[in-house]
């Protein structure tokens, strides 16, 4: 943001030129405010000796002078000024504080002849030396010596008054290094606040905090581009490069951005507020358009323009929501102070001219970072009360989330028993009513209770899923013959609305829980069939990354943008879903619960009257995946052999077993020829496990878990050698499928 405007240099004159002793070796001696100078004047072509000569009578006749130079008007104005050296200090530097005036000469006259020194930044840094206000000049002046000094000045465009001193060069370093110090220690505070910034945009995942930075970067340049950085950023240019005014709608909109996420606008005037912010946007878009036709004067005006349009914009947002009495709103609003106050005062210098002795020397472009900083400060003072602010009304939330869960469990209880005892009843009307309309009468009223029941198992299963009591129970599933149940269920219901059902799986077999998943599948297809008239349905299984991809495609009637964000929310329905359909609206709740239990991600993309996806990311863990495929492949090198004498204990674990994927027989291989043998066998008394010792003579490796009952479980407590491991009769599933992979890890080292 510029907020550079018009000023008219007033004319003023001096007394005649006298000679100005240099009697002190850490003064700064400032020249253009000396009364003792011939203060600023335009100069003709001519820059020569003749000049002083034709100065001092000029003096005489009241020369027009001024302080502040109009270089659009005259391009070369000039300084005469007459010094002694009253010191034993020979080494002096010349400095000029005004970096925009990209072409100063000076010429030194003295009784030993003339020394002239230039100065052109856009063809780059030579002689001169650079400092954080401008440049400077190393001259060499012989005690009790008088010289004059003549400068010339050149531009074409608009620039703050000029400064001219000399001071000895002891005194210059020390007085160099200490803004320059100075300085850097503010841009370095700054750029760790923006730094800080991003950190905590990506720790907090809160966009609020990389638009601050990323605005504040961005202004950062602003404030140091009146310094030296802007000799190299500029490269000495007098118009502005058009990346500036790129770079200045880059950053008023970057500001806009960050005023939008940390306001919180209600839902009825975010329509508003959204068309002004972007109605901003679109301004310094088209302004810097104009940029490339316009001069540097025009674009200004036009920035300028834009700057106070977006000023008000951030004024008024803010104190519309600082009226609710929220102390980070009115910290907000306060923290943009600083940065008003800085471009506030950058057009004071640049439009007010200072007195005829004034000094214009300006400290602005140092005290500009610290400005910054403060404004920084502020506005993160104002973002951690906002983030206190929003985890008390997240706290609030979830205090009525679990009240709401609450009442549906209480709910639920209260209504199981009256539902039940209504289906009964109404199953048992059936034989005492006789008349037709009766019957018509009681087929509705067995609906209605049959919906009725419907709602209040849904209403079960949610308050089981936000109690955090339903659990994944994981287990190996054939997509094929999963799919296939699938469609037998609801291809009719297709082919009655004239609708395709196709399923597409590229995966034969994943591990999960199959009920859920299940579930999740029967609400997202039934209402796609339900919203969609013409056209088909696609459910597709792909490999995604690390886990599989499930996408439930349809052609109908779509969901419309603002309701995407609710529609697997409970508490919230869709408009033209509330209108148009029946039920309670909680089977995309429920879908959206079962999604995180099976610790999976749910999307949702839609166009309105073209369809929706809604893609379901499931995660198949490695050693799953692992565990299955390798069966396959060791099938010939592992064998599982149930040796049960009793079918109960057989039937249960070759039935786990295999659900989890591991092939078992029930009888002894004729051919002996596996690398690893696994025995699965019930163990009656300690003679039993005794018995099994032979196997260690085999040249195959064989291990055996061995199924303890009542009368055994001591052995448990026993050391056992020789890859012989126990378990329980009454053992838990975990516990066998935990050792099952012990022992596949195992035979992987083996082998």
């Amino acid at each position: 943001m510029l907020t550079i405007v018009f000023f008219a240099a007033a004319e003023k004159s001096h007394a005649a030129i006298k000679t100005i002793p240099l009697d002190s070796l850490v003064q700064h001696y400032d020249l253009n405010s000396d009364r003792r100078s011939s203060g600023l004047f335009v100069c003709p072509e001519t820059l020569d000796y003749a000049l002083f000569q034709d100065t001092q009578r000029a003096l005489t006749n009241t020369l027009s002078t001024t302080t502040l130079p109009d270089f659009r008007h005259d391009n070369r104005y000039c300084f005469v000024a007459k010094l002694v050296n009253k010191t034993h200090e020979k080494n002096w530097v010349l400095h000029f504080s005004n970096l925009f005036i990209n072409d100063i000469s000076v010429l030194i006259y003295s009784i030993n002849g003339e020394k002239k020194y230039h100065s052109n930044l856009s063809k780059g840094v030579t002689d001169e030396a650079l400092n954080v206000f401008g440049r400077a000049f190393y001259i060499d002046l012989n005690p009790n010596e008088d010289y004059t000094f003549i400068f010339e000045l050149k531009s074409n465009s608009l620039v703050s008054p000029p400064y001219f001193s000399i001071m000895t060069e002891p005194s210059y370093h020390q007085w160099s290094y200490t803004i320059g110090l100075t300085f850097n220690l503010a841009v370095g505070v700054v750029l760790g606040f923006i730094l800080m910034a991003f950190l905590s945009a990506s720790v907090m995942k809160d966009i609020t905090f990389f638009w601050f930075g990323f605005s504040s970067l961005l202004m950062l340049v602003f404030f140091t581009i009146r310094s030296h950085i802007g000799v190299y950023l500029l490269q000495g240019t007098e118009e502005l490069p058009s990346w500036i005014w790129g770079w200045a709608s880059l950053t008023s909109m970057s500001i806009l951005l960050f005023v939008r996420s940390f306001l919180s606008i209600k839902k009825e005037n975010k329509y508003v507020a959204d068309l002004i912010i972007k109605t901003v946007v679109f301004s310094y878009m088209m302004v810097f358009g104009l940029s490339f036709f316009l001069d540097r004067h025009d674009n200004i005006i036009l920035y300028l323009v834009c700057s106070i349009i977006m000023s008000l914009v951030i004024f008024y947002a803010g104190f519309s929501n600082g009226h609710k009495l929220k102390g980070y709103y009115l910290l907000f609003i306060l923290g943009w102070l600083p940065l008003f106050y800085s471009f506030a005062s950058i057009a004071f210098i640049l439009t007010s001219e200072p007195g005829l002795y004034d000094n214009t020397l300006s400290y602005s472009v140092i005290f500009e970072p610290f400005l910054q900083i403060i404004h920084m400060i502020i506005h993160f003072m104002a973002l951690l009360m906002r983030i206190v602010d929003l985890k008390k009304k997240k706290y609030q939330a979830e205090m009525k989330s679990e009240a709401k869960s609450q009442f549906l469990a209480t709910v639920s209880h209260d209504l199981r028993q009256p539902l039940h005892s209504m289906s009964l009843f109404v199953s048992l009307l059936d034989e005492h009513i006789k008349s037709e309309n009766g019957k018509v009468i009681l087929a509705k009223v067995s609906g209605l209770q049959f919906l009725m029941s419907k709602s209040f198992n849904q209403l079960m299963d949610i308050s089981k899923l936000e109690s955090g009591l339903v659990k994944s129970d994981n287990e190996w599933i054939d997509l094929h013959l999963f799919t296939d149940k699938l469609r037998q269920e609801f291809s009719h219901q297709a082919s009655l609305k004239g609708l395709s059902l196709r399923f597409h799986v590229t995966k034969q077999a994943i591990c999960t829980d199959i009920q859920h998943l299940e579930r999740i599948l029967r609400n997202l297809i039934s209402n796609a069939i339900k919203y969609t008239e013409r056209g088909g349905v696609l459910i597709a299984f792909r490999a995604h990354r690390t886990g599989l991809l499930i996408q439930v495609w349809d052609t109908g009637r779509g969901i419309r943008i603002e309701d995407q964000s609710r529609i697997f929310d409970l508490y919230q329905r869709g408009q033209e879903t509330k209108s148009n359909q029946s039920g309670m609206g909680i089977g995309l709740a429920i879908v959206k619960q079962l999604v995180d239990v099976l610790g999976a991600e749910i999307i949702v993309r839609s166009k309105p009257c073209k369809g929706s996806v809604f893609s379901i990311s499931l995660p198949v863990k490695a050693e799953h995946a692992a565990e299955h495929s390798g069966n396959n492949d060791m099938e010939k090198s592992l064998r599982w052999i149930a040796e049960f004498s009793g079918h109960t204990l057989c039937d249960q674990v070759t039935e786990q077993m295999s659900r989890w994927g591991y092939k078992v027989e029930t009888h002894s291989p004729k051919d002996d020829n596996a690398d690893v043998i696994v025995h699965l066998i019930d163990i009656t008394c300690f003679s039993d496990l005794s018995a099994l010792m032979h196997y260690k003579d085999k040249p195959n490796l064989h291990i055996v878990i061995g199924f303890l009952n009542q009368n055994c479980l001591e052995l448990i407590n026993r050391p056992i050698k020789n890859n012989i491991y126990l378990l329980p009769a009454h053992y838990q599933a975990a516990q066998l499928r935990s050792l099952a992979r012990f022992i596949m890890k195992e035979y992987a080292k083996h082998s």
